[in-house]
């Protein structure tokens, strides 16, 4: 604060100069020192540390591109102002991009070399288990071919004993209608003759109707399964089948007709003969029906063999199929090993080709993000400097724009290391400029190194002090001094520092001029900076102090 030290100073002079002219002592005196009066005074008292440096900008920044390349556009001039974001340089992006196509494509042809390796590594172990296969099937073929022509004629036979039994079953449903027919026929004959042996009514020439008809029903439906039928048995089957419904009609209508022509006593006899064929044909039926039973038991004990057959072959195809396909296993193993240790090899060859591929991939990506081939303004500033041009080829190390943000400055000062212990951060700062006496900035500690410098002996800290300005004329690189305010007194009373003394007992005094004479008293004092001192208490403005001014003898 030197403006506020000058003041003082002049005020001090013009007191000494007053009190020169109205010295009681006169002047000329050969002694070393003489008495001088000095009004105490009010005024401000600042206690500051100085320093000195050089003013920079508190942000600013050599701006480079994230990528190698060559530039394809400087979009902003020298001094010219940009504000955060604007886009500064860019780089050509064609070669990035052909790069990436060129990585993409490499991509490609390593996941084409990677699947031909999976195919051929599935062929080979095909081709080798199929070879291997057949030389087992060679050594178990005889076995193998002997049991499968055993099962397969025990299959035959039991088809066989399957088509006897059905044939069987298929005999004895016939024996069994026909001994039912049969036994209709016994019946309805016993009850014709019940019915001829009495006078005939309306109701019964009905029944008689009804019977002859049913009768000629059954021998139609026996003549179409007889006509249908194709094996033997069945033929003979239903041949008797339908003697027998013939038989049965033949009778049906003529006790109908001996009804109606009411011929009771030739009736009877013929119903008689009837009931008699009808008895011999029931006993024919039952016969049959014995016969079919006993080949059904027949059929049924050859499907048991033919199945024993068939199991014990199936058990020997089994166990042949087992020793053929344990050799297999054997072998297919082996080959699988070594099919396997190599596909993997070449599978590792180009699964290593598809990750370079896939790095190269995204190398290319990088290199072509936006953030990587332009340079934008990561805050407002001004261009200093532009160090490249259009179609220059760089590199993600050159430099290329200086930015610098100048609303924001600072100043490094070197500050004594006998000052640094009370200079604390967030105190303010007066700032001179070198180059321009007229400006006094105001700032404001924000940093102190914790390292020393020595310079030609000296040893001193470097403090930080940050400052705005809108004035333009303070350029980056200007030499400075500060004042760093560690304490300050407005509108105190003031004294010169060398007024105050100390009496026998420690206690600070001061010499007075008063009533023309010198006395001493005490006094209290603030603080000093070194040229004036701080009077809390102990005197009153106006009053006059007496120092004592060295001068030469001669």
């Amino acid at each position: 604060m030197k403006s506020g030290r000058i003041i003082v100073l002049l005020l001090l002079s013009l007191a000494l100069i007053g009190s020169t002219a109205c010295n009681p002592f006169g002047e000329g005196s050969d002694e070393e020192t003489r008495p001088q009066l000095v009004e105490v005074i009010r005024g401000n008292l600042t206690l500051s540390v100085s320093g000195s440096g050089n003013i920079a900008a508190a942000k600013d920044d050599w701006l480079t591109f994230g990528s190698n390349g060559r530039i394809d556009k400087i979009l902003v001039n020298e001094n010219e102002e940009v504000t955060e974001g604007r886009m500064l340089a860019r780089l050509e992006t064609t070669p990035l991009e052909l790069a990436l196509t060129q990585a993409q494509l490499m991509q490609i042809q390593a996941q084409v070399s990677r699947n031909q390796a999976q195919a051929a590594q599935a062929q080979a172990q095909v081709s080798q288990t199929q070879a291997q296969a057949q030389i087992s099937r060679s050594q178990a073929q005889t076995t193998q071919t002997q049991a499968q022509a055993a099962q397969v004629q025990a299959q035959a036979a039991q088809v066989q004993a399957q088509v006897a039994q059905v044939q069987a079953q298929a005999a004895q449903v016939q024996a069994q209608a026909a001994q039912v027919q049969a036994q209709v026929t016994l019946d309805q004959a016993k009850l014709n003759l019940d019915t001829a042996q009495d006078v005939y009514e309306w109701p019964e020439i009905k029944t008689a109707q009804l019977a002859a008809d049913n009768a000629q029903s059954y021998l139609r439906y026996a003549q179409r399964n007889l006509d249908d039928a194709t094996i033997p048995s069945d033929i003979e089957t239903w041949t008797n089948i339908v003697e027998g419904a013939e038989a049965q009609l033949e009778i049906t209508e003529d006790i109908l007709e001996a009804i109606l022509e009411a011929r009771d006593p030739d009736e009877v006899a013929i119903i008689k003969l009837q009931i008699t064929a009808a008895e011999s044909q029931l006993e024919a039926a039952n016969l049959q029906l014995e016969a079919a039973d006993l080949q059904i038991e027949v059929t049924t004990l050859q499907l048991e063999v033919a199945d024993i057959q068939l199991e014990t072959a199936g058990q020997t195809l089994a166990e042949a199929q087992k020793h053929w396909e344990l050799e297999v296993a054997v072998l297919q193993l082996e080959m699988a090993v070594l099919q396997l240790e190599t596909a993997e090899q070449t599978l590792a060859e180009a699964q290593k080709r598809l990750e370079v591929a896939g790095q190269t991939i995204a190398e290319a990506q990088k290199q072509l993000d936006r953030d990587r081939v332009t340079i934008t303004a990561p805050f407002d500033g001004v261009v200093v400097r532009i160090e490249a041009e259009d179609g220059d080829t760089v590199s993600e190390a050159t430099p290329i724009i200086h930015l610098v943000d100048l609303s924001s400055m600072e100043l490094k000062a070197g500050v004594d290391e006998i000052d640094i212990p009370i200079v604390k951060p967030g105190q303010r700062a007066i700032i001179s400029v070198d180059a321009l006496p007229h400006l006094l900035l105001d700032g404001e500690v924000s940093l102190i190194s914790l390292t020393p410098t020595e310079e030609a002996g000296l040893i001193y800290y470097d403090v930080t002090i940050n400052f705005s300005t809108a004035d333009t004329v303070v350029r980056d690189g200007m030499s400075a001094t500060v004042d760093i305010i560690i304490n300050e007194r407005n509108n105190v009373l003031l004294v010169p520092e060398r007024a105050v003394r100390k009496d026998s007992r420690g206690n600070p005094t001061v010499k007075i001029m008063a009533d023309g004479q010198i006395q001493e008293r005490q006094v209290v004092p603030g603080i000093n900076d070194g040229f004036e001192t701080e009077i809390l208490s102990g005197l009153l403005e106006g009053e006059m102090v007496v120092i004592e001014k060295r001068t030469n003898t001669e």
